[in-house]
């Protein structure tokens, strides 16, 4: 720098570094003072004072000190990356964890921050999850339409949290019809499970390990009618399987721990078998005892607290303890398929209630019962599901493990059903907020494990995948596509990236792409190991060839757009999730072996009803009637209106013609159940929670100590720069700031606010004409001044920005209370006037009373008014003994009258039941008719064009044959012709002459008639050939 330099400050800039960013101050250069290149920025570090020069992408302006605490990420004048982390730091700081952005909410676990909801008006409540709760609420009571709450983000950021403390704000805030929902039955169901379906990892204590999709109906009144639980894409292979640091479902030990000892001595476990092939394992240390026994004991209360029965918690005991006997018990790796301890196996057959010899069949010999439906089945055409072949040899090993996982896939639907019931009512509602809550994203990167990722972290990664989909369908596509429709004009661009890329590694079809494009015929990894499977021989080396070849990169050095990565290590790969930010490694080891279509794991519903315990048979008779494609699905059962309709969305998915073909596919299923999943969310209105993790491997309680309670809680920007560019959500904030963020119908925005100008909206309030809805909100904001560039009238809707609205309602606010506190005058003086009439009339009647007492007085000795005392007793007894008679008769009659209606209402159930039942039997028959016109038709059109070609060849051939006839013709008529000229030379040169010279020509004549006659035979034929084509193509 030259000495004559000088410069001044120009404004306070965040300056970005690889750890983070820090404050800095952009210097400019003075008169005289020459300028920087282009592109290049002088600034001064805050924190040291150096002075360095920089590229200007490496700056960010900053924003007032007022707003480092900003409730709204949207409210911040300079809206960057680096302001919107800092915000987020120094409201972590203050132990706030939650931050609007937009209308979504961004909380951060761990902040230590206040559980409890907050307090304040409807428009202006902080930042929470139960003040978006609040808004869904609201929503509902204003749009009559079905809200969602949806939280995104890694495993352990708090989304369970999240769901739990919103549908308790709801429940406890809304109130319920007969106490059907109650706040201690939705912490009875998350700690129920809790205990069914989460797991024990190092950093969680209760790691979720389903989705499930919870909706509270709401009556028109604002209040709970009823509560609906449904559950997919449970990790059931986690019953058998387990990845390094994490246990079995958390039942398996609390149950071990918990039963007193006669239901171990009933269950056979008094004695705990020293190995278990399905890793289930007692606690062995005290304290580790103790607190399992406590849990068990509150599991236990909870499940009382659901309504569940004794006999219905033994039941399930029963069943838990056949999967551990089922693990003791292993099966032989090598020779015949057979148990490996066959009293631990009788042990599991008998808890279960069925015998030894058909448990071993179930189990083992599954493939006879196909053997004998082929055999009994006599004339019966086989469908196209029974035509394909059984599917790939399972061992011993993993018809085992498929029978387990079977039998705990039907005793958490069981549980789910008995959750059901406890929350199911009769009542009518009018529409439903339901609350998602799904296995986060998980990299085990993120706590520092060296293994890779297991192909069940895959779906459910997979999962949030398709909801950060959904997220940026209806954020960013749905949106413009709504502005562009209501001819609004609106200056933003789609994000470059999306998760479709990533999606399509894992689940492109064939249908998804254009036939004859280039890539027709790639698949997606889950597609890839469908089609394997089927091929005998096939292994996880031809699927990995294949995913590389169809979306790896071709080097290591190119650089490439491609979400999946070939790794050095055999048969691992990675793929980038969250767009791009956060890459996992997976190993595919194994998993064409996972995506088997277990037999075993079919039969394990068949056990369980054939049991010959009462109480197991009962607690699986919801689930007998679910058709063999929503198996994976639990809680499809349900009688009022609104769980039918979410039943049929569900069951819609699973009716298709695919999902009828591809029934007996466990990688299809995986697809189905996400799309039944996007499917029933995009019914709603959309409420998203961006969970973030505050740093790097702080998933759950973490195994660092407690920080004091005085010190700030430290957040890691580098984690928290990731997590925001893999959500896309500072471009929906820049959406939202520039877009409009509120919209009415035009009708329902002038019926609101016309009393802001009653003058102006005078001649709009006419009952027997139609107004003119777009001229009168314009004059309506042209009466209100509101700034042009604030409001938008579409065709159907006005689009306001952000602020415009809650201004509008704060005016009609204190307009409407003025008139109200008049009204409430004029109600109080009429009341006042009410009681002062009732008043008067009970001066008049105590007086009334006085006077006959004082009668009563004078007339009470004497013997007449005695007798009449004793008499009138007996008399009114004998006419209530009448009236009590004939009250017994009229209720004998309205019991006879309600045995009827309820015996009557219980067959039309069954009906119902029936009925629907025929329906999806129909339909999934519908749909295997179509797939089966469908492929006769594509049959048909490939006769079609093969005969068409052989007709065409046909014709070729013909013409050659004609044209070879014809020369064939020609060159005999030329040798006869020839050999008779040899024959009149000869006879010249001989001499001879006269009649043998006119015998040659006459000779030479007739051969020339025939070859005439020959010529006009076949053209008659040909004519005849072509006629008779002629009029077959006719007929066609």
């Amino acid at each position: 720098q030259a000495p004559r330099d000088v410069w001044y400050e120009a404004e306070k800039v965040w300056l970005i570094q690889q750890d983070g960013f820090t404050l800095a101050t952009q210097l400019k250069p003075d008169v005289g003072t020459p300028e920087l290149p282009a592109g290049r920025v002088r600034v001064r570090r805050e924190e040291d004072g150096t002075i360095t020069e920089v590229d200007e992408d490496s700056v960010q302006r900053t924003n007032p000190p007022s707003l480092d605490q900003a409730e709204d990420l949207a409210a911040l004048i300079s809206l960057n990356e680096c302001s919107a982390m800092h915000t987020r730091r120094q409201r972590y700081r203050a132990r706030l964890p939650c931050t609007y952005a937009g209308h979504s909410l961004v909380a951060i676990a761990g902040a230590g921050g206040s559980g409890k909801a907050p307090k304040g008006k409807q428009d202006s409540m902080p930042p929470h999850i139960c003040s978006l709760a609040h808004r869904a609420y609201r929503n509902l009571l204003m749009q009559r339409q079905d809200q969602a709450i949806i939280p995104l983000g890694r495993r352990g950021a708090g989304r369970t949290s999240c769901c739990q403390s919103a549908l308790e704000y709801l429940v406890g805030t809304a109130g319920s019809v007969d106490g059907r929902v109650s706040v201690e039955k939705i912490q009875a169901m998350y700690t129920v499970l809790g205990a069914f379906g989460a797991v024990t990892t190092r950093h969680s204590s209760s790691s979720t390990r389903f989705s499930m999709v919870l909706s509270l109906d709401f009556s028109a009144t604002g209040q709970i009618t009823a509560a609906h639980l449904q559950t997919l894409l449970l990790e059931r292979a986690r019953v058998t399987q387990q990845p390094d640091g994490e246990s079995n479902f958390n039942i398996f030990p609390l149950m071990l721990a918990g039963l007193d000892v006669a239901d171990r001595t009933m269950l056979h476990l008094h004695q705990v078998a020293e190995s278990n092939s399905f890793g289930i394992k007692p606690f062995t240390k005290p304290e580790e005892k103790q607190r399992a026994s406590a849990a068990f004991a509150q599991l236990r209360a909870a499940m009382g607290t659901l309504g569940i029965t004794t006999e219905e918690q033994v039941a399930v005991w029963r069943i838990l303890a056949g999967i551990y006997h089922l693990g003791v018990a292993g099966a032989c790796k090598v020779g015949r398929k057979q148990f490996m301890k066959f009293e631990s196996a009788s042990r599991a057959a008998e808890v279960l209630g069925c015998d030894l010899e058909e448990f071993t069949t179930a189990v083992f010999k599954h493939h006879l019962k196909q053997i004998l439906a082929q055999v009994t089945a006599r004339g019966h055409r086989p469908t196209l599901a029974e035509e394909s072949p059984a599917g790939p040899k399972l061992t011993g090993v993993e018809c085992v493990e498929g029978m387990a996982s079977g039998l705990y896939e039907e005793l958490f639907a069981a549980v789910v059903s008995l959750i059901n019931r406890s929350f199911s009512s009769q009542h009518l509602s009018m529409a439903s907020i339901s609350v998602v809550d799904t296995p986060g994203f998980h990299n085990p990167r993120h706590q520092r494990a060296e293994r890779a990722a297991t192909f069940e972290e895959l779906c459910h990664n997979y999962v949030q995948e398709r909801l950060q989909a959904l997220f940026y369908e209806k954020t960013f596509v749905l949106e413009l596509e709504r502005y562009r429709e209501e001819n609004v004009e609106v200056s933003f661009d789609l994000p470059e990236r999306s998760p479709l890329a990533t999606l399509s590694v894992i689940d492109l079809s064939c249908s998804q792409v254009l036939p004859g494009s280039p890539g027709a015929d790639r698949r997606g990894l889950l597609w890839i190991l469908d089609e394997e499977v089927l091929i005998p021989g096939s292994g996880d080396s031809t699927v990995f060839s294949r995913l590389c070849s169809y979306f790896a990169t071709k080097g290591p050095s190119q650089d490439g757009d491609s979400p999946l990565r070939r790794c050095e290590q055999a048969l691992h790969f990675e793929i980038s999730h969250q767009l791009g930010m956060d890459p996992v490694r997976y190993d595919l080891t194994g998993w064409v072996s996972k995506a088997k279509f277990n037999l075993s794991a079919q039969n394990a519903i068949q056990v369980l009803q054939h049991s010959t315990v009462a109480a197991v048979r009962e607690l699986v008779l919801p689930r007998a009637r679910a058709p063999l494609p929503c198996r994976a699905v639990a809680g499809l059962e349900g009688h009022s209106q609104a769980a039918l309709h979410r039943n049929n969305c569900l069951r819609k998915t699973f009716a298709s013609s695919f999902a009828a073909v591809r029934k007996r596919s466990v990688c299809a299923q995986v697809k189905l159940q996400a799309d039944a999943l996007t499917n029933l969310l995009r019914r709603s209105q959309l409420h998203f929670v961006h969970c973030l993790l505050p740093g790097m491997g702080s998933e759950g309680p973490g195994p660092h100590p407690p920080a004091p309670p005085d010190t700030a809680p430290q957040l890691d920007v580098v984690a928290l720069r990731t997590q925001l560019e893999g959500t896309h959500l500072l471009d929906a904030l820049r959406l939202h700031r520039v877009g409009y963020a509120d919209r009415l119908l035009l009708t329902q925005f002038r019926r609101r606010f016309q009393v802001l100008a009653p003058e102006v909206m005078k001649k709009y309030t006419s009952a027997y004409e139609v107004p003119n809805e777009s001229k009168a909100i314009e004059e309506l904001f042209q009466a209100l001044d509101l700034e042009k560039k604030s409001v938008a009238i579409g065709r159907s809707q006005v689009f306001l920005k952000p602020g415009v609205i809650s201004r509008l309602e704060k005016q009609r606010d204190r307009l409407i209370a003025q008139k109200m506190t008049l009204l409430q005058a004029a109600c109080k003086g009429f009341l006042s006037r009410q009681k002062f009439k009732r008043l008067k009339i009970q001066r008049l009647a105590i007086r009334c009373i006085q006077k006959n007492l004082v009668v009563f007085q004078a007339v009470r000795h004497w013997p007449w008014w005695q007798l009449l005392s004793h008499v009138r007793p007996l008399l009114s007894v004998n006419l209530s003994d009448e009236q009590l008679r004939a009250k017994e008769e009229e209720l004998a009659a309205l019991r006879r009258k309600l045995e009827k209606s309820e015996q009557a209402c219980s067959e039309l159930r069954q009906t119902t039941e029936r009925l629907e039942s025929k329906i999806i039997d129909l339909t999934t028959e519908l749909s295997d008719e179509r797939y089966k016109g469908d492929v006769t038709c594509q049959a048909l059109d490939g006769e079609r064009a093969e005969r068409l070609r052989g007709a065409r060849e046909l014709q070729e051939l013909q013409s050659k044959h004609d044209q070879v006839q014809k020369k064939l013709e020609s060159v005999e008529k030329q040798l006869e012709e020839a050999q008779q000229l040899v024959q009149l030379r000869e006879m010249k040169i001989s001499g001879s002459g006269g009649e043998d010279e006119w015998q040659v020509r006459f000779d030479c004549a007739q051969t020339e008639i025939v070859f005439l006659r020959k010529r006009l035979v076949q053209l008659e034929e040909r004519l005849e050939s072509e006629l008779g084509a002629r009029t077959e193509l006719e007929q066609k």
